[in-house]
């Protein structure tokens, strides 16, 4: 059985001098590449994002620029978790009733807004023949 081979990670600090190592050559990117042991399509990314990996000021032994993580889809997210912890802190139990109450109460335009284009939940319960 053949062993695995184990992936490659470049920290902030080792793509910026990869990538000035090969504006220093005259080699192209594939040959670069092979030197190197860097995938093709890992150094076209880098190439793309070559600006943000010079210009971060993020700490460069970090692998990416950040950002990656999940983006919350209404804009007061904020809002919502203090209103669950205040219901929690009095001893009360939270329910998702609670939370789309909140909502209705407080942002009912976003959430009309939200729903539009969107199927009626008790309707696409039902099995169509």
């Amino acid at each position: 059985m053949p062993t695995r081979h184990r992936k490659k990670s470049y920290s902030i600090d080792e793509k910026r001098k990869l990538l000035a190592m090969f504006e220093a050559t005259a080699t192209s990117h594939r040959k670069f590449c092979a030197e190197h042991g860097i995938p093709r399509s890992t150094w076209i990314d880098w190439q793309k994002r070559r600006t943000e990996l010079a210009t971060t000021r993020r700490n460069a032994k970090r692998p990416t620029l950040g950002g990656q993580g999940a983006k919350a889809i209404f804009p007061f997210k904020y809002e919502l978790l203090a209103f669950m912890k205040d219901v929690r802190r009095e001893e009360h139990i939270l329910t998702s009733m609670h939370m789309v109450t909140f909502m209705k109460r407080n942002h009912g335009e976003w959430l009309a807004s939200y729903r539009t284009g969107k199927r009626d939940a008790y309707k696409s319960l039902w099995i169509t023949p």
